[in-house]
């Protein structure tokens, strides 16, 4: 059995509920056992226990795109945490809404032609030679991907489109690539910006607070920003044009890392936060009483901690075991994630 066809199963098994899974297995047990009885060669069950599960997949696909045209709306956002808290809210309001969720870090890596085929094979390769995660990982980021194109293809032009994407780097960027993806497409689309809805909403007294990245939204918050759907403006045409020649613009730079500063995009070479990562472990050395190796998961955690930037913890690893290559680190352990290994200053 091929690596697709167990990621498809799995992925299936992930987006089913218990009693649908239950059925299945049913189905192909019945199906097991009564060919066995009559004698069939175990090729032909395996036929007939594939087709059991490609009326069960088709069946899900008929499900996916049924809600998919039944939906009062369509919210776009980047990330995993985004998507999970605005189901709940939904699901609590009983909405039809559908959320659609791009599962990928832009605010590190190439993004260069990333619309076109090789560029995505361009940063799938990169990720898998840099970022310390596993090869599943990168599989479900290019069928992130692919499932995102396919269902906006299915989009009925008059369901129209929510875009949150707050004041970051990475949903700057995903915001462009998916007007990009999505720039054929006759649907008002309303842009949502977290960094502004907020913080109006819900402030924090006698604290200088800023949402860093949508999925810091609670589903409690989720549903009092939903309600500023309604007074929403769509997106003129000039916008939409703009927007997507910025993405075209974007699409051809080279470096690694983007950040957001001084109220603007900001595109750096992948060393730039070399330098605090240094300062940051030598800060913790101070601490010692004898300088001694720290948990690279410690560094991480203080640089997250005091950087105002949506860029996760694997990009930071990586640049830590790029440190350790270039000699500036020692390394204690094995450097097969963060909570593995230590390393101190030389």
């Amino acid at each position: 059995m091929s690596k697709d066809i167990v990621n498809e199963i799995k992925k299936l098994i992930e987006n089913s509920t218990d009693e649908e899974v239950r059925s299945l297995l049913f189905q192909m047990a019945v199906i097991m056992h009564s060919k066995k009885e009559a004698g069939v060669p175990d090729e032909f069950i395996l036929e007939d226990l594939m087709e059991s599960f490609n009326r069960f997949r088709s069946y899900k696909e008929q499900e996916r795109y049924s809600s998919l045209r039944n939906a009062e709306r369509v919210h776009i956002v980047f990330g995993e945490a985004s998507a999970g808290s605005l189901s709940v809210a939904l699901k609590e309001l009983e909405s039809q809404d559908y959320v659609l969720s791009l599962h990928d870090s832009f605010s590190y890596g190439p993004i260069w032609n990333l619309h076109e085929e090789q560029g995505l094979s361009n940063r799938k390769e990169w990720l898998q030679d840099h970022i310390n995660v596993d090869e599943e990982y990168i599989d479900q980021y290019v069928e992130n991907r692919k499932e995102t194109i396919q269902t906006i293809e299915a989009l009925h032009g008059h369901i129209p489109i929510y875009i949150w994407s707050g004041e970051n780097a990475l949903e700057y960027t995903g915001l462009r690539y998916v007007l990009y993806l999505i720039r054929s497409k006759l649907n008002s689309i309303r842009l949502m910006n977290p960094s502004v809805i907020h913080p109006r909403l819900f402030p924090v007294a006698q604290v200088d607070y800023s949402l860093l990245h949508t999925g810091e939204i609670s589903p409690r918050q989720w549903k009092g920003m939903l309600e500023q759907c309604a007074s929403a403006s769509p997106l003129s045409k000039p916008d939409r044009q703009r927007l997507v020649r910025e993405w075209e613009t974007l699409s051809t730079t080279e470096e690694r890392l983007r950040i957001w500063k001084d109220g603007k995009l900001q595109s750096v070479e992948e060393d730039y936060y070399d330098n605090y990562l240094i300062q940051i472990t030598r800060a913790i050395h101070e601490t010692q009483t004898e300088r001694d190796y720290i948990k690279s998961a410690r560094i991480i955690g203080e640089v997250m901690g005091t950087l105002e930037q949506s860029i996760v913890d694997s990009f930071f690893e990586y640049r830590i075991r790029t440190l350790i290559l270039k000699g500036v680190f020692e390394i204690k352990g094995v450097p097969k994630a963060m909570r593995y290994y230590s390393v101190k200053l030389r």
